[in-house]
């Protein structure tokens, strides 16, 4: 049976990093089924559209209440289709406020959750990192530092507690590499086999 992915992008910077993902893991496994939020970038690339990233867009106050309600219902609707239909993984893209939330219910599922391009928690809400840790299975970030950031000791001087599914950060570099940052060898492992192909057409 073909492997199924659920990828989200609440925005169209989203909607591109999400299309060229898309591209490059179909050249890596052609038969991949990919269901999503995104734009017009992803639904070239063969991605099913469950909603459109225009059905989200904010311009002013009335536009944000409605915009509120879509967000909800699409959050319901998202969980409701992994449930009807399971996927193998969820891969989130940016969009914090929302894929931080989604990524909760996701993890209550037992679902693995990817987090492709991660918040800036070091410039805006440093308070999402023990969410991220909580929530997220793997971690791909694309400036360097932020590998080891991610991975930095909680207040105290105390890791992270170890994720049942083997958290670690990994830095995108531009040359397609992928770098683990301070993970146990298993879990690195995992991440290099994860990263191989999706940074190709980035």
């Amino acid at each position: 049976m073909a492997q199924r992915l659920l990828i989200v992008a609440g925005e169209a910077s989203g909607d591109l990093h999400g299309g060229n993902l898309a591209r490059a893991l179909h050249a890596q496994q052609p038969t991949l089924q990919l269901i999503g939020v995104g734009g017009r970038r992803m639904r070239a690339a063969g991605v099913e559209l469950l909603f459109d990233i225009r059905d989200l867009a904010v311009v002013g106050a009335v536009e944000a209440v409605h915009s509120l309600r879509t967000l909800w219902t699409v959050y319901h609707a998202l969980l409701a289709e992994v449930e009807r239909v399971p996927v193998d993984a969820v891969v989130l893209i940016d969009f914090p406020g929302f894929n931080l939330k989604l990524a909760k219910g996701l993890a209550q599922r037992d679902i693995p959750v990817l987090y492709y391009i991660a918040p800036q928690v070091w410039a805006w809400h440093p308070g999402r990192l023990k969410k991220i840790r909580q929530r997220v299975h793997q971690l791909f970030v694309i400036l360097p530092f932020e590998a080891a950031l991610y991975h930095a000791p909680h207040a105290g001087g105390r890791r992270p507690d170890p994720h049942p599914h083997g958290y670690c950060p990994i830095y995108l570099a531009p040359s397609g590499n992928a770098t683990a940052g301070g993970c146990p060898r298993s879990a690195r492992d995992r991440s290099d086999t994860r990263a191989a192909g999706a940074t190709s057409d980035l």
